[in-house]
């Protein structure tokens, strides 16, 4: 393994061909992402307010949406062999880009330490539940956000090494308490527990967009872990793995014990269940191998506004700061500013798989400093996203598609219409 000081993100040019990975590697990486403690609850959400069927049937249609989006997202990944932040250089231009990647580096960095805040609230509680003790949260927070920024010192082969190693263990634990959930019950008297249908998860519709807005800003972010794929055949069979059938697996195990105990705390439920220390070992296992994504994801936006910084100095730097605001609480009232940035991340990848289709570019030198059809596309996209995200407008159902779809529907006309523009001169 190298020293993290030699490690190499690849933050500024193509990922070389001795560092390909196989779709096996990919797989490991893209369903350790799904094997989050706050996907875990909002799983057990989900099932609480449709029941184990219609929630399985949300879990079915969110995960094939998803592996579509992230395999338009993934190919322009492995063509280029380019992070997201050099593919933004292309439509958006050389300091054009900059605005949407700070805004990818804030939203990483935040849900960083908020993961970090949560992991430390939930170990203290399994702690405590488990061992009757308990530790100071700062002690918590700042242990994990140490050992989840030294993971990613490594580049991407340290996430890929932590998750064939963390993901078949997680995953056997949830069979685990899954198992255990059976014995003390019935698979049958699951299936007659009703849904809330005055719960925000309360129909199917509802369920989809909520997942989606979870996980939009992976699909965007794909290409900074497809790059690294051997071939597009690797990416589509990872993320149709990973997607439609990975996440919609673990999703039914994380939130099958709510259906039993009506409770979507994941911790909670697991203790009641009787685990105790393998609670604990999904608690840190669950964080671990999602955080370091996150962080990763930071380290490679920073290197887009500061490219003259080492890479694993972006990496400490933005792990320390995602860690002081889980250890000063911020995240509090963080969480409340990252659903309004949620609303911000999908149309920059409408825009750029927008001009990709249109033009083949990504990572090219562009010919200008910004692009400002790029931008304008971008803010019709967060628009229509808003809309319908808080005013009740409906299109797809699914806020986060939507500001996708109209940020790239308004990039392509643009660009089509500048084109023709052009053309007529």
């Amino acid at each position: 393994m190298r020293r993290f000081s030699e490690s190499h993100n690849y933050a500024h040019e193509r990922v070389p061909e001795a560092e390909h990975v196989s779709a096996v590697s990919l797989i490991f990486v893209l369903v350790g992402l799904m094997l989050t403690l706050p996907v875990f609850v909002l799983a057990g959400e989900v099932l609480l307010g449709l029941g184990l069927v219609r929630g399985a049937i949300a879990f079915a249609i969110s995960g094939m949406l998803l592996t579509v989006l992230a395999t338009f997202t993934g190919l322009i990944g492995v063509n280029s062999r380019l992070t997201t932040y050099a593919i933004l250089v292309s439509a958006f231009g050389e300091a054009g880009s900059k605005a949407p990647a700070a805004v990818l580096a804030f939203l990483a960095v935040g849900w960083f330490g908020f993961t970090i805040g949560f992991f430390a609230d939930a170990l203290n509680a399994a702690l405590q539940a488990s061992a009757g003790m308990s530790l100071p949260r700062w002690v918590c927070a700042m242990t994990g956000g140490a050992v989840m920024t030294g993971t990613v010192l490594f580049g991407f082969r340290g996430i890929a090494a932590l998750n064939r190693f963390a993901v078949p263990l997680l995953a056997a634990l949830l069979i685990w308490a899954v198992a255990r959930l059976l014995v003390g019950g019935s698979l049958e008297e699951m299936l007659r527990v009703p849904g809330c249908p005055s719960s925000p998860v309360g129909s199917v519709g509802g369920a989809v967009s909520v997942i989606l807005g979870a996980v939009a800003a992976l699909a965007g972010g794909m290409p900074d872990l497809t790059r690294f794929a051997k071939s597009e055949k690797d990416v589509i069979l990872a993320n149709a793995v990973s997607f439609s059938f990975g996440a919609f697996v673990l999703c039914l195990m994380a939130g099958a014990p709510a259906v039993i105990t009506g409770s979507a705390d994941f911790s909670a439920n697991l203790l009641q269940l009787g685990m105790g220390w393998p609670a604990i070992a999904v608690v840190i296992l669950a964080t671990w191998t999602t955080n370091v994504v996150n962080l990763y994801a930071s380290s490679l936006s920073l290197a887009r506004i500061a490219p003259d910084c080492a890479d694993w100095r972006l990496t400490a730097g933005a792990g320390c700061a995602g860690t002081i605001f889980a250890v000063a609480g911020a995240t509090t009232h963080y969480v409340d500013l990252l659903m309004i940035l949620s609303v911000l991340i999908p149309p920059i990848a409408g825009v750029y798989i927008a001009h990709y289709l249109l033009t083949g570019e990504a990572g090219a030198a562009p010919r200008i400093g910004v692009r400002f059809i790029a931008l304008a596309g971008w803010i019709a996209g967060a628009a229509v996203g808003a809309a319908t995200a808080y005013s009740g407008l409906v299109v797809t159902g699914a806020p986060a598609v939507d500001a996708l779809l109209a940020g790239c529907l308004a990039y392509s006309l643009m660009w089509c219409a500048a084109r023709a523009g052009s053309l007529m001169r």
